[in-house]
């Protein structure tokens, strides 16, 4: 399995079979234009986790966004490995105009690869009500077992 996302989550997975990429501060558009790129240097992989758009909301150019997606969407389509695209993760003391903008993102991600025969993660329903699985600061708490939605993917 091949994860790539835009924030660090190596410490995700320690199995020898997953490589996690994580390309900081990357929007939709920058993934886009690499994963072709990036499956192509894993032939192998029988699965490709897509973790990218949270960073893009901030820019606050929803359209824009959706296209990104679609872009990136279309390139995935035909890949090899199956695909899934991991949805945005819920804010915990972010703000509710950040946490409104994540679910909208979230509820079109999950519509857009349901019509495109996508695999999507909804991690909205997986972790929204758990905030015991962030620290302060967002991340994922690496003591807890549980936050692993892309484990889903193998």
């Amino acid at each position: 399995m091949v994860l790539v996302a835009v924030n660090d989550l190596r410490h995700f997975s320690s199995k020898k079979n997953t490589k996690v990429l994580c390309f900081n501060n990357d929007m939709v558009s920058d993934i886009s234009k690499k994963i072709l790129k990036i499956a192509a240097e894993h032939p192998t992989a029988k699965s490709l986790v897509i973790h990218t758009g949270a960073l893009d909301v901030e820019k606050q150019q929803s359209e824009v966004l959706k296209q990104d997606f679609m872009d990136l969407l279309n390139k995935v389509r035909g890949l090899k490995p199956v695909v899934y695209v991991s949805g945005p993760l819920p804010t915990v003391r972010r703000g509710d105009e950040r946490f409104s903008r994540l679910m909208l993102l979230n509820r079109w991600l999950k519509a857009t690869c349901a019509a495109q025969s996508i695999n999507f993660i909804d991690n909205f329903n997986i972790f929204g009500e758990r905030r015991h699985l962030f620290k302060a600061c967002q991340c994922w708490n690496k003591t807890d077992t549980a936050p692993k939605s892309h484990m889903l993917a193998n």
